[in-house]
């Protein structure tokens, strides 16, 4: 009997620990990843100024599917 209520104790804390695991990873880790790829989604569709660099951060870009007067600029890497 000791042994069964052991390996149950056991059990019960790896289904605890995975349990934190798994709500750290879509608490924390997920929403980052998520955003990163937005970004990336973003700038593949981004049509960016020529020659206007803000150093190490990137080149100015705008949506071309923004309608707005105001265009919302956001930065991308410079591919070439």
């Amino acid at each position: 009997m000791k042994e069964a209520t052991g390996e149950l104790n056991s059990a019960i804390i790896v289904v605890i620990v995975v349990g934190l695991l798994i709500a750290f990873f879509y608490g924390l880790i997920w929403p980052m990843i998520k955003e990163g790829l937005k970004d990336n989604a973003r700038c593949a569709d981004a049509v960016c100024d020529v020659g206007v660099e803000s150093g190490t951060v990137g080149v100015e870009c705008y949506s071309p599917h923004d309608n707005s007067k105001e265009k919302e600029y956001f930065y991308c890497p410079y591919k070439g």
